[in-house]
């Protein structure tokens, strides 16, 4: 009896532990393929409510650039490189980057293109 006690533990216990690997390997090829989780989230939700889906797609969705030159930072819209604008402090910059689109509009500052000098 006690073997089997143990054999089921152990069994429960490995159970458990590979979970948490799995989950762990999960987590880390998300993070360096760059995919955030809430987005992730969003994109599962979406496709399991189709109204939700139509709704999404249906926003006005922008990229911007910014580069630093100095201490002076530069918004540009992405891909077509049109000036949004410029100032030293991140928070004002936003302001004038919001300014530029239509209320609602999703603007997206990716890493790649500059979302670190804006923190």
């Amino acid at each position: 009896m006690e073997t089997f006690i143990l054999f089921a533990v152990a069994f429960w216990l490995g159970w458990s532990l590979h979970g948490i690997v799995i989950r762990s390997m999960i987590r880390t090829a998300l993070r360096s393929a760059g995919i955030d989780p809430k987005d992730l989230e969003a994109k599962l939700r979406a496709a399991m409510d189709p109204s939700a889906a139509a709704e999404e797609d249906s926003k006005i969705k922008a990229t911007v650039k910014v580069e630093r030159m100095g201490d002076v930072l530069y918004a540009y819209e992405h891909p077509t490189d049109r000036f949004l604008g410029q100032h030293t402090d991140p928070k004002e910059l936003l302001k004038i980057i919001a300014d530029k689109f239509p209320t609602g509009t999703d603007v997206t500052v990716p890493k790649e293109l500059g979302a670190e000098y804006l923190r």
